[in-house]
């Protein structure tokens, strides 16, 4: 009997997370996977977008990938409420930079090149840069990381606090 009654605890604690995490996330973040995210469809080089987010009221900065299943959950996110910036064209500023083999998220930890989050061949040996949020395909709507240099324009940028 008690152990049905924890389920029932737990089931209820459950249903109230996601309304407990978007009241966390304030006016234009999205709970995505645990955290907080505001999609911000403005046309911006990396250095641009992070100023942009890090002036963000509480400061946020680019997103990070972190766990990688969370790509998932922010692909979806996108897909559903962003639909007519999910074509090929579009791609996102997210928070990772480096060059060669020394990748890293804008917080310091660690970006693996060896990532199934990053498009296949993508960074190559010698390619340093900044990480964008593309999609690979229109069809199935997953997105991988791709680099760019920061004269590079991308179609928006992806802020999480």
């Amino acid at each position: 009997m008690m152990g049905v009654n924890i389920l029932r605890a737990l089931a209820v604690v459950a249903s109230l997370l996601p309304a407990v995490l978007a009241a966390r996330c304030g006016p234009e973040y999205f709970p995505v996977g645990g955290t907080c995210v505001k999609v911000v469809p403005t046309s911006l080089t990396w250095s641009d977008a992070r100023a942009r987010c890090q002036a963000e009221d509480p400061p946020a900065d680019l997103f990070k990938i972190t766990p990688e299943k969370i790509l998932e959950d922010l692909s979806q996110f996108i897909n559903t409420h962003y639909p007519e910036e999910t074509g090929d064209r579009y791609s996102y500023w997210v928070g990772g930079h480096g060059a060669n083999q020394d990748w890293r998220w804008v917080d310091g930890s660690k970006l693996s090149i060896k990532s199934n989050i990053w498009l296949p061949d993508e960074p190559s040996q010698n390619q340093r840069g900044f990480t964008r949020l593309a999609p690979a395909s229109a069809v199935h709507g997953r997105r991988y990381l791709v680099y760019a240099d920061d004269r590079t324009i991308a179609s928006g940028f992806i802020c999480e606090h």
